[in-house]
This record gives C-alpha cells, structure tokens and sequence, in this order.
C-alpha cells in the first residue's frame, strides 16, 4: 500500500513539475517576444533634441490622430487623454503617433509641484486627511494641491510616474511647476527642488532603455541656468512660457532680454541645446510677433490660445524639417 501511495504522489510530483516547467517555459518566450517587440520600438530613429524646431503642449482631452497629420516635431502631452488611469494611452499609442507623419518626440507631462486628486496615485482617505507632504490647496484648482516637493513621500511618487512614462514608451517628461519653489511655504528649499530634478535625472536615465537620450524638458526657472550650472548637464532643454505676449500683452524689450540671456545659457550647454517658447494668445499679430522673434533666436515656438487643443495660425504652421537622428547619420524626416 506504501509503495502504491509513494509511485502516485511521485507520478503527481513530476506532473505537477512538468506543468510548472512549461507554464515558464511560455511565460519566458512571451518576455523574451515582449521585450525584442519594446527593443524594436526603442531602436526606431528619433530626431535629435536639438533638430526640433516646433512642438505643441496638448494638456487635456488629447486627440493623437491630430498630432499624428500634423507637422510637430515635439508633442508635449499628458500621459492619459482624460488625466485618469482609465485613458492612459498605450505604448503602441506612442509609437504610432510619433513616427506617422513627420518623425516627432513624445513627451509626457509630469507635474513636480502639485498634486491632483484624479490621478492615480490619489487615495480615497485623502479627501478626510490629507497627506503629510500636501501644503496647500491651489485657489484657482479645487482638483489640485501644492505639495512638500522635498518630501520623500512624495518624491516616490513622481518617480511611479515617471515608471508609467517610460513603460509608455515616451522619449522623455517635461516637468511642471517647478517654480512652486518660490511660494511662501517653500522658503528656503530652492536647493532641494535643484537636487530634485538632478535625482530625476538620474533615476530617469538610469530606468529607460533610451538612457541619457531620455529627455528631461524643465518649464520656466529659467535662472537656475545661470545660478546652477550643473543644472545644465542635467536637463535637455527648457521650456519658457509667455516670453513674447503676457495676458494679451508684448512683453517689454527690457524683460524680454533678460529672459532671453538666461534662455540663450541653455541653448548654448543644456544636454539638448533645446528652447521651446510658448505663448497663449487669441490675437493673430501677437502670434506673428511671438512666431518671428522665437525663431531669430533659435528657439522652437507654439503659439495658442488653448491648451486643450491642437492650435496653428494661418501662415504659422509647422513645418516638418529633416533631422539627423541618434542612430544615423543620414537626414530622416
């Protein structure tokens, strides 16, 4: 009876084994498929930073069969086309909209400075008690919230972000908020937010198969070029918003020029010698203006007067400008 009992727990053993055995066997093949398809994406040419020269921001209710017919060569977007976790666009989503039509970079929106109750990251209990790393509420946005960017707490969460948009397969993030440094309760923590986007740097190239041809696109704190110089070997390029036209106004010739000498440090040593200006009209003229002085100097312009929206200006529309990408040296478009 014993050895009758021992053959069929040895007999079930070995199948319960093998099954186990082919069970990895498929799930290995399936990572080996998964990962030579995601190496394949990774491998397609990609304009170099510094051959941009326009792009659109697209913040909300994202359409990307416009951005796919159109002639950007940089789409700044949310990582969701709502915001949520429900609409997070795919990898196969990204890699479609950035090499139909004129070759472009993806980049995905990461908000460093404020948290927003309808992302994923949000917890329920928050709405009773807010986190430890939650400042203030934002006046102008019940959805969102200034928070402790030197919070540990916190930090991790920008880096699960960054996790998503790299999973995605985005060329790099473009960083919101970061001036929230200045407001009252950030006093003196203007260095943390410097080593924290240095630490984003790090983090992000060392996580994304791109490595340092990750792009890390910082919005505004234009003068930490100049205060910081390491701060240019970290970051690919900057983006300047309402350098032109202010609240339907040109900016005068005086701020413009400061503006513009911090902005010229970047172009010149920033990883990606890469300067976007963004400026928010509803006036063709002020367009016109903010179109012609971005390019004499170098920089990539887009003019709007709506951020959930794809905007061109008649006779300012974008044109698809061969590049050299990353891996060839031959003009691509």
């Amino acid at each position: 009876m014993f050895k009758l009992l021992r053959e069929y727990w040895f007999t079930t053993f070995s199948i319960v084994i093998l099954i186990a055995g082919l069970a990895t066997t498929t799930y290995l093949v399936q990572q080996k498929q998964e990962f030579q398809s995601l190496a394949s994406i990774d491998a397609s040419p990609k304009r170099l930073w510094s051959y941009i020269h326009n792009w659109i921001i697209w913040t909300k209710d994202i359409q990307l069969s416009e951005i796919e017919q159109s002639n950007f060569e940089l789409a700044v977007i949310d990582y969701s086309s709502t915001g949520t976790d429900e609409n997070t666009f795919t990898r196969q989503q990204i890699e479609k909209a950035r090499t139909t039509g004129c070759a472009k970079r993806m980049v995905a929106i990461i908000n460093v400075g404020n948290a927003e109750n309808y992302r994923f990251y949000w917890q329920a209990s928050w709405q009773q008690t807010l986190p430890g790393f939650i400042a203030e509420q934002d006046s102008t946005n019940p959805s969102s919230y200034f928070v402790k960017f030197w919070d540990p707490a916190w930090q991790q969460i920008v880096y699960q972000t960054i996790d998503k948009a790299i999973a995605q397969g985005f060329d790099g993030v473009y960083l919101t908020n970061i001036d929230v440094y200045k407001m009252g309760f950030a006093q003196g923590h203007e260095i943390d937010m410097v080593d924290f986007i240095h630490s984003i740097t790090q983090y992000s190239h060392q996580k994304s198969p791109l490595g340092q041809d990750f792009g890390i696109i910082v919005e505004n704190t234009e003068e930490f070029g100049t205060k910081y110089p390491s701060y240019l070997s970290v970051v690919t390029g900057i983006a300047k918003v309402n350098n032109f036209v202010q609240k339907g106004v040109l900016v005068t010739a005086n701020e413009r020029i400061t503006s513009e000498n911090q902005l010229d440090v970047f172009k010149q040593n920033s990883l990606g010698k890469l300067v976007l200006t963004l400026d928010i009209t509803t006036n063709p003229i002020e367009a016109q203006y903010a179109y012609t002085n971005s390019l004499s100097k170098g920089y990539a312009p887009y003019m709007t007067n709506y951020l959930s929206s794809l905007t061109t200006y008649p006779g300012l529309e974008p044109t698809c400008n061969e590049f050299v990408s990353k891996n060839s040296v031959t003009p691509t478009r």
